[in-house]
Parts: structure tokens; C-alpha cells; sequence
């Protein structure tokens, strides 16, 4: 799930009621939630409050430019300063296997056990086999977040390939085998 780290000037309590019109649902626990049919997209703002702008978080589970659209569509307007994307996953795949696979794709090694760094992607690899994926430190136009979350997806697929079969359609609609 991608997380996007960024700031305006509106408060939450200000915020949510402006999103309800967009088909936002305001819940208790302090967050808005989009639904679409098969994502989710979510604003959480951060526990601390800044003098001058909020903090907030942006959850999403779907394709970076329908986030490029929603985030565009119902913050644009704020003017939002975008200060980081994150994107966490899960693998079966053990730490060790993990590293090799970074060290394989030419990854630059960080200073401790499962730290990379790849184009400015910041690569940490857990011990439970989880990859957290981050963009920070950097200014992030809001017409270049689709593009970073690209960027990010890919080396996602470096480490979490799918098996794409190409000849798969015909082995539904012709009953074919191939091998």
C-alpha cells in the first residue's frame, strides 16, 4: 500500500467537512475514506499539529495515476507540499533471499544489513520479509507523484515478480496445452 506524506495549511477539522461533497465518509478514529471499488483511499492527518500547515498521510491500494487523480481531484486545491512516498509489502521470501535479489538488481549497499538505495528509492528490508520502499528528503512535484510511485512499483516487481503467462488466453479459449 502506497503512503503519501504531505502538508497544508487547512486543519482536520476544517478538511474533512470539505471532502464530504467529493464522497469522502469522516470517521471517529481521524481519518476520510474513499471507496472505489476495488481500492481505498484514505487521509489520516498526523498526531501532532504544526503552527503553520498539518500533516497528513494519504493511504492507497490501486494504480498510481487513479492516485495522480483523487489526489489531484480532492487536494489540489490546498496546495499540498508533498514530503514522501512509502510503499510497504509482504513476501514469503526470507531476509537473506531478499538481499540477494538487491545485490543481484545492483542495488547501492547502505551502511547496516538490508539497507539499499536505488534512483533516490530507499530500500529496507526486514527480517520478517517485509520490503518498505521511501522517497523522502526531496521535494516531490504533485505532477511527478504517478511518476515516482512508478518508479517505486518497479522495484516492487524486483522483488516480488508476477509469473505472467503469455499464452494463457489461448489455453482458456481453445483449450490448448502449452508447456
Amino acid at each position: 500500500m502506497f503512503k503519501v506524506s504531505f502538508f497544508i495549511r487547512e486543519k482536520e477539522q476544517e478538511l474533512f467537512p470539505m471532502l464530504e461533497p467529493l464522497n469522502f465518509t469522516i470517521h471517529r478514529d481521524h481519518k476520510v475514506v474513499y471507496q472505489g471499488e476495488k481500492y481505498r483511499f484514505i487521509i489520516q492527518p498526523f498526531s501532532v499539529v504544526g503552527r503553520e500547515s498539518q500533516g497528513y498521510r494519504a493511504y492507497y491500494n490501486g494504480n498510481p495515476d487513479s492516485f495522480q487523480y483523487l489526489f489531484d481531484h480532492a487536494l489540489g486545491c490546498f496546495s499540498p507540499t508533498i514530503s514522501g512516498v512509502e510503499y510497504t509489502f509482504h513476501t514469503d521470501k526470507s531476509q537473506s533471499e531478499l538481499v540477494k535479489t538487491a545485490v543481484k538488481a545492483k542495488y547501492k549497499k547502505g551502511s547496516v544489513y538490508g539497507l539499499f538505495e536505488n534512483q533516490g528509492i530507499g530500500i529496507v528490508i526486514m527480517p520478517t520479509g517485509q520490503v518498505i520502499l521511501q522517497v523522502k528528503n526531496r521535494l516531490i512535484k504533485r505532477a511527478d507523484l504517478a511518476r515516482v510511485m512508478y518508479e517505486i512499483k518497479s522495484v516492487v516487481d524486483m522483488f516480488n515478480p508476477q509469473d505472467f503467462n503469455l499464452f494463457s488466453f489461448m489455453e482458456k479459449e481453445e483449450g490448448v496445452q502449452v508447456s
